[in-house]
């Protein structure tokens, strides 16, 4: 599954913003999980984002295939889906942008005037409460799954997509899921827990 989260600001946005913007984004400094964030003018002439934000599983170097944790995967989902949405309120308000906020197509909610709104805020709290990660561990278990999956950043085969050389087991197929939420929402929706 490539759950790709989309923020697109609600008008055009002149070149000058843009550039400011992307300039931006080329300064932070942020581990991303499972990819940073990526901007684009849609037909309307409008600035679209969309960042992928889980992982679920990947190629490392030496072409072994590992499975990403459900429980990591949300949480680091949510860690970059937050440190977007801050991104987002700050260039809201610096800008006057409103940003339409977006998960898989469905909208999760809005920012603006430099705030997100509740619809927006309680998406993100299910999703890291789909976790079970107390809040006073969260710190502590970003950082060990940061060195955990330290790999997925390395190039993987560079025969990706090619069929297994005879005697080879074929990759595992991708079927990891982030847990299945408790509570009924977005997220549940969205994966299929109604």
């Amino acid at each position: 599954m490539s759950t790709m989260f989309a923020y697109t600001v609600s008008r055009s946005v002149d070149a000058a913003v843009r550039t400011r913007i992307e300039e931006d984004i080329a300064s932070l400094e942020h581990s991303w999980w499972a990819e940073g964030m990526d901007f684009y003018e849609n037909d309307a002439g409008h600035l679209v984002g969309v960042t992928k934000l889980f992982l679920i599983g990947y190629d490392n170097a030496e072409g072994d295939y590992r499975e990403v944790d459900g429980d990591d995967d949300s949480l680091m989902a949510w860690r970059d889906a937050v440190f977007i949405t801050d991104q987002l309120q700050r260039w809201s308000k610096e800008f006057d942008l409103t940003w339409d906020l977006s998960i898989a197509g469905e909208a999760i909610g809005q920012i603006r005037s430099g705030k997100l709104d509740a619809e927006g805020q309680a998406a993100l709290k299910e999703l890291v409460d789909m976790c079970d990660i107390p809040e006073d561990e969260r710190e502590a278990r970003i950082k060990n799954i940061l060195e955990e999956y330290a790999d997925r950043w390395d190039e993987g085969p560079s025969d990706e997509g090619s069929p297994p050389e005879p005697g080879e087991e074929p990759p595992p197929p991708i079927s990891a899921q982030p847990p299945k939420p408790k509570k009924k929402g977005f997220w549940s929706r969205l994966f299929g827990n109604k």
